[in-house]
């Protein structure tokens, strides 16, 4: 079983740009992390593309150096078309990871697996206003979302403005008087295009993850304690790590993530497949409210592969009959270690 395994940041997607610092950290720590579980497999053989500034995987992964993005493109088709299972990991950032699957899915050999959402999946889960929409539309709680325009959001200060489509903190700001609101749009040039940000009232709480997979029919075949989430307190939210199992009953937590998951395929009118991250912030009075879908592998997985006592892949693949599991002692990591490993 040949398994092409492709992160963009690591992969070599930005072979001709500066690796940003954030991204190119929680790249490599899930593209390591799957890149090895996948290598656990029995007969699985693991094909990546590589980014020459990224530190290699151990041997017996099979990485193909991507030196400038026209040869990781070449890269990338030829190996999806050979492989008999393809993951995509790319941020939602400008549509790559769009991008990405469409086009994984059009090389692709009609019997190989892709465990990526089909594309009307993503287009929604990476469009934050969609998103929104898609959400209230089916009373599923989701934080009040604007787009934004010449009228004033109907919601008090103060206020969160972000990318419609972005990928974890990247030009995200927190915005305490109408006065600042300029500036932080001058500050991101690309939320200045037009309908390219999004407003959100700002709501105080503990932030909180769940990590869900779906079989390639859209079955859910495993899902993840919920994980605490470190943001910085610099009024750019930047994730500094996390902690799993977070100390809250998970249960009302997994119910609105698949919610949520079930509003997104009727919206979609496709099934959810492969890893989704679902994002959350939980209010002093215990009230839930969705923040994010993540149609993609999240950071997260660094985490819960760890405190799995099944391999998470093999059991999405239907490759591993065992019992599935989770340990009790948590498990932390941050940003900074994961760093430390570029």
């Amino acid at each position: 079983m040949r398994v092409f395994v492709f992160e963009f940041v690591s992969g070599g997607g930005l072979a001709d740009a500066p690796l940003p610092p954030s991204l190119a950290a929680e790249g490599r720590a899930m593209w390591s992390a799957v890149a090895r579980d996948f290598s656990a497999i029995a007969d699985a053989r693991v094909v990546t593309t590589r980014d020459p500034r990224i530190a290699p995987l151990p041997h017996g992964i099979e990485q193909r150096v991507a030196e400038s993005v026209a040869s990781e493109r070449d890269l990338f088709r030829e190996e999806c078309a050979a492989a008999d299972v393809i993951l995509v990991i790319a941020p939602e950032l400008g549509g790559e990871l769009q991008r990405r699957i469409e086009r994984a899915d059009a090389l692709r050999r009609p019997d190989s697996v892709l465990l990526n959402c089909p594309p009307a999946v993503v287009r929604i889960a990476a469009d934050k206003w969609l998103t929104f929409e898609t959400l209230d539309q089916r009373g599923i709680p989701t934080i009040s979302t604007h787009r934004l325009s010449n009228d004033v959001p109907p919601f008090p200060l103060p206020w969160v403005v972000k990318p419609r489509l972005g990928a974890g903190s990247q030009d995200v700001a927190l915005v305490q008087s109408l006065d600042r609101l300029g500036g932080a749009l001058t500050e991101a040039p690309g939320l200045a295009e037009p309908d390219a940000a999004i407003i959100q009232p700002f709501v105080a709480g503990r932030s909180l993850s769940c990590l869900a997979l779906f079989d390639a029919a859209g079955a859910l075949v495993d899902l993840a304690p919920v994980a605490e989430q470190r943001l910085s307190d610099d009024g750019r939210f930047r994730y500094l790590g996390g902690r799993i199992p977070a100390d809250v009953d998970p249960a009302p937590l997994q119910a609105l993530a698949l919610s949520a998951a079930a509003a997104l395929s009727a919206g979609a009118q496709a099934p959810c497949v492969g890893p989704i991250g679902f994002d959350f912030v939980q209010a002093a009075d215990g009230t839930l409210q969705v923040v994010d879908i993540n149609p993609r592998l999240t950071t997260s997985y660094v985490g819960c592969r760890r405190l799995a006592t099944h391999n998470l892949f093999a059991s999405l693949l239907a490759l591993e009959a065992g019992p599935r599991g989770w340990g009790r002692e948590p498990v932390e990591f941050s940003v900074a270690d994961l760093a430390a490993a570029l």
